[in-house]
């Protein structure tokens, strides 16, 4: 039985090697048609979603919306007890 080869890994190479792989393959994956049930079932979600009114929100709704809240929900992050 033959033994694996070993290669030096180099650590300073190795997070570059590594994200360019994963590029690669994300953009194979991405670039593969969708299955064809893939793509009716996000036909009929995007035919939905044009079906459905959208709500309407106040100003104050629409301003919490927008980042206040946000600010305000994790204020107390930051504390300790």
């Amino acid at each position: 039985m033959r033994h694996p080869i070993k290669y030096p890994l180099e650590t300073a190479k190795f997070p570059l090697l590594l994200a360019g792989g994963l590029r690669a393959a994300f953009a194979h994956i991405a670039s593969a048609p969708l299955p064809a049930r893939l793509m009716a079932l996000a036909r009929r979600l995007d035919a939905d979603r044009g079906r459905r009114p959208q709500p309407k929100l106040d100003h104050e709704q629409a301003k919490l919306d927008h980042g206040e809240a946000a600010s305000k929900r994790r204020s107390h992050l930051g504390r300790r007890r």
